[in-house]
């Protein structure tokens, strides 16, 4: 008897699973019948298509970005170079026009000379190691 009760519950149980999956394998063709695998199709395409284009977008502008950049710290370099070179030969003139009037020694003009020279022969290789 328990197994005839048994049996007749998984019978049921068995109907009751098919029955639903029947009904969602129905809906299931419904939605698929609606559906147009073409249009489908062409949408995933566009998209795909709007996705690469973006990339592309996004690619071009990282380029354009690095390249604004490059050229600013250029610019700011070749300014920082000609404030250098102009600040040395103000400081040569003015070495040199002092030792004129005979304001600064001869010995102490060789050591300011030299200096200077070795002021602007090290700033000017470390800058462009720099680079």
């Amino acid at each position: 008897m328990e197994d005839e009760n048994l049996s007749n519950n998984e019978a049921n149980e068995n109907t009751e699973t098919s029955e639903k999956l029947n009904s969602f394998l129905e809906s299931l063709k419904e939605i698929i019948k609606n559906v147009n695998i073409n249009e489908a199709i062409n949408s995933i395409v566009e998209l795909m298509l709007e996705k690469s284009k973006v990339k592309e977008k996004i690619e071009s502008e990282k380029i354009n970005s690095q390249d604004k950049l490059h050229n600013m710290n250029l610019r700011y370099s070749r300014m920082k170079l000609w404030k250098e070179g102009l600040i040395i030969l103000t400081i040569l003139v003015t070495v040199i026009l002092l030792s004129c009037f005979n304001k600064i020694d001869n010995c102490t003009l060789g050591t300011l000379l030299g200096s200077i020279i070795g002021y602007s022969i090290g700033n000017f290789n470390s800058s462009n190691i720099s680079k």
